[in-house]
């Protein structure tokens, strides 16, 4: 049984925009070692426990890659991180600059997701509230001091506070139906300023996609690879001989917004965006997805249901 009691940890420094996913899935990670001659083949798998903080957003985020990464076959690497790192779920009493996880269906308070919840009281003051026994073990060895009535009450009232005026505009977010309806050519509008860089897919909380590589390491030895990719590179379908399936940039455009907002939502019940906001945060052609979501959701009503001028 989980303890109900909540604790209080100072002198605790948070960014204000917790990169997740390099936390959980690297950018560049050994997948295992083997050497030719020997046919010996090791696995790298993590050994060490640690904490990592996260935002409500991401804890969302993480419950969909755990369907994609958890169901057979799994990935080693990704069980094994599960299981032994222990996720606080940081809450954000205020809104971040550009996110608008509310229009997503999520919440700037965190919903029961993670093992420990943190919500700040003051600067580098957190109270700390247990959701898991994983999440209670771990506190219990720090020896934290039980919060007091008070901290408790300043807690609650600031998650109040926050769930009521969260402080963003609300943006209609497309259906699966409207991204389907919507043409071509509005598609080569809205693509025509993308530069190809792949941030949106690098910053994503729920971006998975990745490429292998064999590495030499001299005298037999290998190491297999993988690094994260990104579906708008035209190299993210590159196959022998130098052929690409997707050469245009247009189509692989439309391919990251389909799949985020109409393939996973129709395979996995869930949106494959969480609004955190950081696609637009680091975009160097200033993509705002707010104002392209909410174009696309106007466009598709407009192409399945036309206005008919009487005669």
């Amino acid at each position: 049984m989980v303890s109900s009691k909540s604790y209080i940890v100072k002198n605790l420094k948070v960014s204000p925009d917790l990169e997740i996913k390099n936390q959980y899935f690297s950018k560049r990670q050994k997948i295992f070692s083997y050497n030719l001659k020997s046919l010996k083949i090791k696995e790298h798998l993590e050994t060490e426990e640690k904490i990592i903080l996260i935002r409500p957003c991401d804890a969302i985020a993480l419950e969909y890659i755990d369907k994609v990464m958890l169901e057979e076959p799994h990935d080693p690497q990704y069980k094994k991180m599960r299981e032994l790192n222990v996720f606080a779920v940081v809450n954000c009493i205020e809104t971040c600059e550009k996110g608008f996880c509310v229009s997503t269906g999520g919440s700037l308070i965190n919903n029961g997701l993670g093992d420990l919840e943190l919500t700040p009281l003051e600067k580098e003051t957190f109270l700390v509230e247990v959701l898991t026994e994983k999440g209670e073990n771990y506190v219990k060895k720090l020896a934290l001091k039980e919060a007091t009535e008070e901290q408790i009450k300043k807690c609650a009232k600031a998650k109040k506070k926050a769930i009521e005026n969260p402080g963003q505009n609300i943006i209609e977010i497309p259906t699966p139906e409207q991204i389907r309806a919507i043409p071509f050519e509005e598609w080569e509008k809205i693509a025509s300023g993308c530069l190809e860089c792949g941030f949106c897919n690098y910053s994503c909380p729920t971006c998975t996609c990745y490429a292998e590589t064999h590495a030499e390491r001299g005298s037999s030895n290998y190491s297999k690879i993988r690094v994260w990719d990104a579906c708008v590179l035209e190299s993210f379908n590159l196959m022998a001989g130098g052929h690409t399936t997707m050469p245009n940039r247009s189509r692989r455009f439309i391919r990251r917004y389909s799949h985020k907002f109409e393939v996973i939502p129709e395979s996995y019940g869930v949106l494959g965006c969480v609004g955190c906001g950081r696609c637009y945060q680091l975009c160097p052609a200033h993509f705002d997805i707010q104002k392209i979501l909410t174009y696309l959701a106007k466009k598709g009503v407009e192409v399945k249901s036309p206005v008919i001028v009487n005669q």
